[in-house]
C-alpha cells in the first residue's frame, strides 16, 4: 500500500516534548507547543499512514501518544499560570526565552524553588474532546502501619 510514517510523527512529539516540557520550561514555550500539538492532533488523520496492517497498533499508539503529549503540556501550562515555582525536575523561566539568552546560568532568569502548591495536585482530564483542570487540596498520609515485627509479636502474643 504505501509507506508508514509513524516514527516520524512520533519523533516530532518527542521533540516537542524535549524542547518546551523537560527541565527547562517557559510559559510562552509551552503555550507555543500546546498550539503545535493541536495541530498535529487535527490534522492527524490525514497525516497517519501505515505500510501493512501490522503496524496499525504503532499507528494506534501515535494517535494515544498524541493525545498523552496534549495532556501533559495542558497540566505544565496550568502549573506555570497558576505561579508554579521551580522544583527539582525542572527550572521555571521568569519571563520568556529571551531571559535565558540574555542572561544565561543566571539564576534571576527562573522563578525560585518555593512552598507554593506544594499542598495541592492539579487534576487533569478530558471531557469529550476538552481539557479540563482542577485544583485540590492534598489529603493527608494514612498513618504508616506497624512494622511486620511489631505485628508478627502481637499475632504471638495473642496466638
Amino acid at each position: 500500500p504505501g509507506e508508514s510514517n509513524f516514527d516520524e510523527i512520533q519523533s516530532e512529539i518527542r521533540r516537542r516534548m524535549s524542547t518546551y516540557a523537560s527541565h527547562i520550561r517557559s510559559l510562552e514555550g509551552v503555550r507555543k507547543a500546546i498550539g503545535e500539538a493541536y495541530n498535529l492532533k487535527k490534522s492527524l488523520r490525514s497525516r497517519l499512514r501505515i505500510g501493512t496492517p501490522k503496524e496499525l497498533p504503532a499507528a494506534l499508539k501515535t494517535r494515544e501518544l498524541c493525545m498523552t503529549h496534549i495532556v501533559y503540556l495542558e497540566a505544565i501550562r496550568e502549573y506555570i499560570e497558576k505561579g508554579g515555582p521551580s522544583r527539582g525536575s525542572s527550572l521555571v523561566m521568569r519571563g520568556n526565552a529571551k531571559n535565558l539568552i540574555n542572561r544565561p546560568g543566571s539564576p534571576g532568569s527562573f522563578r525560585k524553588y518555593s512552598r507554593k502548591l506544594s499542598n495541592q495536585i492539579c487534576e487533569i482530564w478530558l471531557s469529550g474532546e476538552k481539557i479540563r483542570t482542577a485544583w485540590r487540596e492534598l489529603k493527608p498520609l494514612p498513618k504508616p502501619a506497624a512494622s511486620f515485627e511489631a505485628v508478627w509479636n502481637e499475632y504471638r502474643k495473642k496466638g
